[in-house]
């Protein structure tokens, strides 16, 4: 996000790009001990001490050295403010502090203490360049902990620090060169080409094009406890597929359109970047990428629910990649121009810690000031704070008619509210699918089972038993890759109707693919979703020559004990079946899949990203590819992520 900024935002406005929080605090606050506190949290978090610099028409930044963390401390302002009109007052002392931020020279923080007539109010400051909506979570809970330290006269001790913000970026430009961003490419393109082609929003004309202008509405507790508990039930971003589907049926309500393009923003800390811990890193991790919502107004709620869910779930899965993509990657440097520019932002922060969960420190409602210029035609940032849902539409006056976004706003609420009722009313659980596991060489159905635990109740597991191994260990082993997947196919036949995914391990990877392809042209249908792991394209295999020696096949059953000599036997008959099958296996080409694909790989079992890539040539779906540490058997080690992985795949 930080590079998309510094293109839209020039010289003296880049200084006031805010954010900040307003808490109250109970009885009189120490001074001096808030001042240390301050300081403290300053020499802990360095993104406290950022400084942007201009050189040579490039843009730079770096830290200022612990000691500058006193000028947090001396910065620190106090005032009071009185009468009737007090609120007023104290958002103008807000507006101050956050006019008073410098990238270059500093500080890019501030926090003030004000007297009110309701008691004590902390204004904290931080420009967006050096927070995120994570690290205000940091933040309060280190400045509460030092405060309360002080006050009883001891040096504070704050939680250990997790990643720097720049070991993660470096770790980022690194990522943006990787497979897994490249396959994202061509999602990307598309969504952008699609953006780019939408109507521009309604618009009318008059003379004061510049005027700010804000609407904000609120739901009740009750009407927030609503949707929260039927946003549970829908899972991985229930509220945001509430919120998103109640503010498309209120647009469609205003342009009389079904499609509408967002720029969302996301925490950006779930960027695959493994070896890094970034939990407690104060920084802007944002992402920011573009969602195109189809929404046609005669479709069923429930599947008007499901179809934005898709979406939005495929999209904030990808979400990291989209800005790579379009500022760090390869590809950029190759050509590549990703420019689409939603009209509409759309920010949902969570849930605000309640009071009592911030120490010393409460959140309050009061009016913090203009936290920075808007960069869209409607911008639009939702909240749970205390409780209550509370929606901000920023908008520029000339451009819109306020009764239109006195509408826009309060619909949007109105929609996601009669949404969740009537969503809540029928059976939310999510549609079942049947996972068909295929095995990997010297595998039977049970070396599955790791991956099994992660995986919701709707995902039905079936681990595949294929002659010669695990149950059928007595049966004759089969010795092709075209005899296993005839197998598998009269398996998945025999089950019945419904939706299915196939996920398959090396040699189970290579009938992932021949099973899929099976599927298809016998009538049976393809699967909802296919995943080949540890394998190249099948095209692309090295050439083979005999059979491995004994202790190089039972080095591809993984750790396993064997009990006795027939075990023992059984076991290298079936290893010398499975290896002569992917041995002999020949790639036939053929009708393209239309399932979407997913490759998966270890980082040093020797599959180059040209390999991973290659497998995009068989499918016209949707294509991903993801990376994991270790040698050939990381789906073991990485089982609790990899199921993950395939729960949102198969949710989108």
């Amino acid at each position: 996000m930080q590079r998309w900024w510094a293109g839209k935002v020039k010289g003296e406005e880049r200084n006031h790009f805010n954010n900040a929080v307003m808490m109250k605090v109970e009885g009189r606050v120490e001074e001096e001990a808030l001042r240390k506190a301050l300081e403290k949290v300053g020499e802990e978090h360095e993104a406290l001490r950022l400084r942007w610099k201009q050189e040579g028409g490039e843009l730079k930044q770096e830290y200022a050295g612990r000691e500058e963390a006193r000028q947090l401390g001396e910065g620190m302002v106090k005032g009071e403010v009185k009468g009737e009109e007090w609120r007023e007052e104290l958002e103008e002392e807000a507006e101050r502090l956050q006019r008073s931020l410098d990238l270059e020279k500093g500080p890019v923080a501030r926090l003030g203490l004000y007297g009110t007539p309701e008691g004590q109010r902390v204004v904290w400051v931080v420009h967006h360049v050096a927070v995120d909506a994570v690290s205000w979570g940091v933040l309060v809970e280190d400045l509460a902990s030092a405060y309360r330290e002080y006050l009883k006269g001891q040096e504070p001790v704050l939680p250990a620090r997790t990643a720097s913000f720049q070991s993660w970026s470096l770790a980022l430009r690194r990522y943006a060169a990787s497979a897994e961003v490249a396959a994202e490419e061509p999602y990307w393109t598309a969504v952008d080409a699609q953006v780019r082609g939408l109507e521009p929003l309604p618009l009318r004309r008059t003379g004061e094009p510049s005027r700010e202008a804000v609407h904000e509405a609120a739901l009740s507790e009750e009407e927030t406890a609503q949707l929260q508990l039927v946003a549970g039930q829908l899972g991985a971003l229930g509220m945001e597929g509430l919120l998103v589907t109640g503010l498309a049926r209120a647009f469609h309500a205003w342009t009389g359109t079904s499609q509408l393009a967002l720029a969302m923003e996301g925490h950006g800390r779930d960027a695959p970047v493994s070896e890094l811990d970034v939990s407690r890193t104060v920084g802007c991790f944002t992402s920011l990428y573009p969602v195109v919502i189809g929404l046609p107004p005669e479709t069923h709620a429930r599947e008007q629910m499901r179809s934005v869910l898709r979406t939005l779930r495929g999209a904030s899965r990808r979400g990291p990649s989209y800005g790579l993509l379009r500022f760090l990657s390869p590809q950029t440097r190759g050509g590549l121009r990703l420019e689409a520019e939603p009209s509409i932002g759309f920010n949902y922060l969570g849930e605000s810690p309640r009071g009592e969960s911030l120490g010393v420190f409460s959140e309050v409602d009061e009016s913090t000031g203009a936290r920075r210029a808007r960069l869209r035609p409607l911008e639009l940032d939702l909240l749970v704070r205390n409780g209550r849902l509370r929606m901000r539409l920023a908008y520029c006056a000339g451009a819109f008619a306020e009764a239109a976004m006195h509408a826009l706003c309060e619909g949007t609420l109105r929609e996601a509210l009669a949404l969740a009722r009537h969503l809540s009313s029928e059976a939310l659980a999510p549609e079942r699918i049947r996972l068909y596991l295929l095995p990997f060489a010297g595998a039977s159905a049970s070396s599955y089972a790791p991956l099994e635990w992660g995986l919701p109740r709707n995902i039905e597991v079936v681990p595949v038993e294929i002659p010669g191994r695990g149950a059928r260990a007595t049966e004759p082993p089969l010795e092709s890759i075209g005899d296993m997947a005839a197998f598998v196919l009269e398996r998945i036949r025999a089950d019945g109707s419904g939706p299915y995914a196939l996920f398959g391990h090396s040699m189970g990877a290579l009938l992932a693919y021949e099973v899929a392809r099976g599927a298809g042209t016998t009538g049976l249908g393809e699967p909802h979703h296919i995943f080949c792991s540890g394998m190249g394209a099948p095209w692309r295999l090295p050439p083979r020559a005999g059979l491995p020696s004994d202790a190089e096949l039972l080095s591809h059953a993984g750790p396993r004990k064997v009990s006795n000599q027939d075990e023992g036997s059984r076991l290298l008959a079936m290893l010398r079946a499975d290896v002569g099958a992917v041995n002999h296996y020949h790639y036939q080409p053929g009708r393209a899949l239309s399932a979407p694909l997913t490759i998966l790989a270890g980082a040093e079992e020797g599959i180059s990203d040209a390999d991973m890539l290659a497998w995009k040539d068989v499918t016209r779906g949707a294509f991903s590819a993801r990376r994991f540490a270790g040698n050939h058997l990381f789906i073991l080690e990485h089982a609790s992520h990899i199921g993950r992985l395939i729960s949102d795949m198969l949710s989108e």
